[in-house]
């Protein structure tokens, strides 16, 4: 798996005491930019690493936003808290232990199954993704030549004119109102980016500019139990993938949602609660094969919770209650 890999690269990265030191000390894409050109066993295992997965990462089927190997800054960040994650619990043994195995003859059938359906999911993903960044390259290089022969004001610009258009942009026409149509568009981004939308609408989807609920009731939030387990620690309130760099070892990730861009967080906290999802969202799927308490679909939670509180999270009640704190 993807993200068993790249914690094989971590490992050997916090082995190592020169190159941690040096990789946790150093701005993150130096800290990648570094390790890659470097000859450490730890170098040559991320070199390997983004051979087979550097198309993957954040968001990874959008056009605009980078993969892992061309995000140093993204993917030093996420690898230096996994860094200093490991270095903190050498000798903590693996959640998974072979009394966790299931011993029933059917159940262990099932499983085999169950783990060649997510194998082939995974593969599946994957190529979805390599396809969508051989794409995105070419949009990223069509961007660039755009902007250097004057025809865009800068590069990422060309993410916000639709097919139909880019045949217009990349030709000689002049194409003013265009620009300042896809300049629009981008100023706009944001905003469409906060809109929620109910789970189920009728006619045109209408956004609720702001939840009416604001408060946890007698100190419990309720979600949609999705993986078993109970977990107490400190909130860590991450509403983007950049919040999320901040999350240390064993903090709760409260989060609107997840994607696989995530996923190797998810090795650092002790439990996940998110806004929207279900039993088959992706952060329900990982959170069961790393064991952890999972708790999804809570609406509020990135509103209600905040980073510092401390809370308890119930993956089999779908229960998340705040905890005085000492």
């Amino acid at each position: 798996m993807m993200v068993d890999e790249l914690h094989a690269v971590v490992r050997e990265i916090a082995a190592d005491d020169d190159t941690a030191e040096q990789f946790l000390a150093a701005a993150p894409s130096d800290a990648v930019i570094g390790l890659r050109a470097g000859d450490s066993r730890g170098g040559a295992a991320l070199r390997q690493f983004l051979i087979r997965h550097g198309h993957r990462g954040y968001r990874e089927l959008c056009m605009r936003d980078p993969a892992w190997a061309e995000d140093a800054d993204g993917l030093g960040s996420m690898m230096q808290v996994m860094v200093q994650s490991a270095r903190s619990s050498v000798g903590e043994q693996s959640r998974r232990t072979a009394a966790d195995a299931p011993r029933s003859r059917t159940v262990r059938l099932l499983a085999r199954l169950a783990q060649g359906g997510a194998r082939g999911r995974e593969e599946t993903k994957s190529k979805m993704a390599l396809m969508a960044h051989r794409l995105k390259l070419g949009y990223h290089h069509l961007g660039e030549v755009l902007a250097d022969s004057g025809r865009l004001p800068d590069a990422d610009l060309v993410f916000f004119f639709d097919r139909a258009e880019l045949p217009l942009v990349v030709g000689d026409d002049d194409i003013a109102g265009l620009v300042h149509r896809a300049q629009q568009r981008r100023d706009a981004l944001p905003f469409q980016q906060a809109l929620e939308f109910d789970d189920v609408s009728v006619g045109r989807p209408t956004p609720i500019l702001a939840r009416v609920h604001g408060a946890l009731t007698d100190d419990q939030l309720t979600g949609r139990p999705a993986s078993r387990g109970i977990a107490e620690g400190t909130v860590r309130v991450a509403k983007s993938i950049h919040d999320a760099r901040e999350v240390q070892r064993g903090e709760i990730l409260v989060a609107p949602v997840t994607d696989v861009g995530w996923t190797p967080y998810f090795t650092v906290i002790a439990a996940l609660v998110t806004d929207i999802g279900s039993s088959v969202s992706h952060g329900a799927v990982v959170a069961r094969e790393y064991g952890l308490p999972c708790v999804v679909n809570t609406l509020v939670g990135t509103q209600v919770l905040k980073t510092g509180d401390r809370v308890r999270v119930d993956g089999d009640k779908g229960l998340i209650t705040r905890l005085p704190t000492s």
